[in-house]
């Protein structure tokens, strides 16, 4: 055992010298450039780093403190590109000790501690993206409240870069581009979006690469567009100011939605019979509705389905006969790509198309701060573009109850721990979700139930506190 560990080393060093030496410059700084580009990028890892996470806090409490924890938690961090090291060790010592601690008094108080230290422990010396994956590990181990604080940091981090075009570099001005979009500070951003048009002369060796081409592209067309809907609602001016990019479902779609009066069905339970109240939209959105959710819940079934929202999960169900979507006639589904809408029409032997509209979500997911959005904020989206009359969501408490439909189908109790593991800790930001819905509901847009209501009236602070309060319990029990 000693020698194979022995050799596993001499190999591994072998390896890194031939990628120190001979791996040239150009590719190592690709690989560099787009680690910083998405929350989402790190979710193939995040199971490996929690699994891993489990083995340091196993007999945590024998005393004393062992450093080895702190070396294997350095580690963990390498593994989603953080430079963990550059950080004080004591402040990990703690912040391994409170994802272990069960007393609610001593709890608070080093969580409090925790967070007054961020400004004193180096963490300027990260970029924004190291500071936003300390922040998604943070939820995945039950932070909530310092990983607000950490992506609170990342924010800052991303708003005080400089407009600079160097090398390798101007990955700081989409980050910066994103967080001024978050933050409503449209005048800052109009002035620098064309700075970001010019990083292909100032590129030296990103411009080589047509992938990255084509990136800056969508990337450059997704903070535009986004720009461009936000301010359609901030100020209720340029109404029409994104027709120009419809396709020809659009355009049928437009006719469609505009004006009318839609209900947004989400996946939350109820008591509530609120039926009547949906139905009498002219327009009624489920999201991955089934024939199999028809039969199974009466009060689900009699609410109306004139569109039916499909993410990419559930359109693989359908391609593999696992589920049959919820169609009527002259009914609309909408999916997340052009090649996921062909597969269900050539599937469901709808090339005629009759009975049933298709067409693709346009997704903004690369003009985000942060991750990638989930079904209700895509889909307040999409129906910003189309300027219906009034939008109302209902049965979405953005999870802090603890029973949702389990993929949008049957209910399931308990999912905070799920929905940390398999979604908000790897690419879909709770605070994107909320401080998307929050933008279009202050701004009179959408309008909700009264639990949606209660939430959006909270603020994203005592959000993610009260899901805090709800995972803990999770944890603990």
């Amino acid at each position: 055992m000693i020698i194979y560990k022995f050799t596993y080393k001499k190999i591994l060093k072998f390896i890194k010298n031939i990628y120190n030496r001979f791996i040239p410059t150009i590719l190592k700084h690709k690989k560099i450039y787009f680690k910083s580009y998405s929350l989402s990028s790190i979710g193939n890892v995040m199971d490996d780093c929690y699994e891993d996470y489990k083995k340091i806090t196993n007999n945590l409490h024998d005393l004393p403190f062992k450093k080895n924890k702190i070396h294997s938690l350095h580690q963990i961090f390498k593994k989603l590109g953080v430079r963990s090291n550059l950080i004080d060790d004591e402040y990990w010592k703690n912040f391994i000790l409170l994802s272990c601690l069960f007393d609610e008094k001593k709890y608070r108080e080093l969580n409090e501690y925790l967070i007054s230290q961020i400004k004193n422990s180096n963490f300027n010396s990260l970029e924004y993206w190291e500071t936003l994956r300390i922040y998604a590990f943070s939820i995945r181990i039950g932070l909530l409240e310092l990983a607000y604080i950490f992506r609170n940091k990342a924010m800052d981090q991303a708003l005080e870069y400089t407009s600079n075009l160097n090398n390798g570099k101007t990955w700081k001005i989409k980050a910066k581009l994103s967080a001024l979009l978050e933050s409503e500070n449209f005048n800052e951003f109009d002035k620098l979006l064309p700075l970001l048009k010019e990083r292909k002369k100032n590129e030296k060796f990103m411009r080589l690469f047509n992938s990255v081409k084509s990136w800056w592209v969508k990337e450059e067309k997704s903070l535009s567009h986004l720009r461009d809907i936000m301010i359609k609602y901030h100020y209720n001016e340029n109404k029409e100011i994104l027709n120009n990019i419809d396709t020809d479902e659009d355009l049928i779609f437009r006719k469609f939605i505009k004006g009318k009066k839609i209900s947004i069905v989400g996946p939350s339970f109820t008591n509530k019979n609120d039926v009547k109240k949906i139905n009498e939209a002219d327009v009624v959105i489920r999201i991955n509705y089934t024939k199999e959710q028809a039969n199974f819940d009466y009060a689900t079934k009699r609410i109306r389905c004139d569109i039916n929202y499909f993410n990419t999960i559930n359109t693989l169900k359908i391609l593999k006969d696992e589920i049959t979507p919820y169609i009527q006639s002259n009914s609309w589904i909408i999916n997340k790509s052009i090649s996921d809408s062909k597969k269900v029409i050539f599937k469901l032997n709808l090339e005629d198309r009759v009975s049933v509209n298709f067409r693709t979500i346009r997704m903004f997911n690369l003009a985000l701060f942060s991750g990638t959005l989930m079904a209700i904020p895509n889909i307040v989206l999409d129906l910003a573009r189309f300027d219906p009359g009034e939008v109302t969501i209902f049965h979405s408490d953005l999870y802090l109850t603890k029973k949702i439909k389990k993929n949008y189908n049957f209910y399931e109790e308990n999912v905070h721990a799920k929905l940390v593991a398999s979604a908000f800790a790897k690419n879909h930001d709770p605070i994107t979700q909320y401080k998307i819905l929050n933008f279009f509901w202050k701004n009179d847009f959408i309008k909700g139930d009264d639990y949606f209501e209660m939430i959006m009236q909270m603020g994203v602070k005592n959000y993610m506190l009260e899901f805090k309060k709800t995972h803990r319990i999770s944890l603990i029990s």
